[in-house]
């Protein structure tokens, strides 16, 4: 981790780019749980919100690596 200070523009760039990542992601993930969940709940019955809930922090810990990634490159271009 950079110890530079982000300016307030640069970080709320960052937040926004995390919120449109975050939404489209919940938007995939949706229309994906609307096909597929009767079949986790056939397969896995009751454990299945907790593999949901799993999968869900796993995407979200991921878009937010990569918007902080994205956000320093950018950050290191310009």
């Amino acid at each position: 981790m950079s110890e530079r200070e982000i300016s307030i523009s640069d970080a709320l760039q960052g937040a926004a780019l995390f919120t449109v990542l975050f939404e489209s992601a919940k938007l995939l993930l949706s229309l994906y749980l609307s096909y597929a969940m009767s079949r986790y709940e056939f397969v896995y019955q009751g454990y299945t919100v907790i593999i949901v809930l799993a999968l869900w922090v796993f995407y979200l810990s991921i878009l937010f690596v990569l918007s902080a990634i994205l956000l320093r490159a950018k950050i290191d271009r310009y």
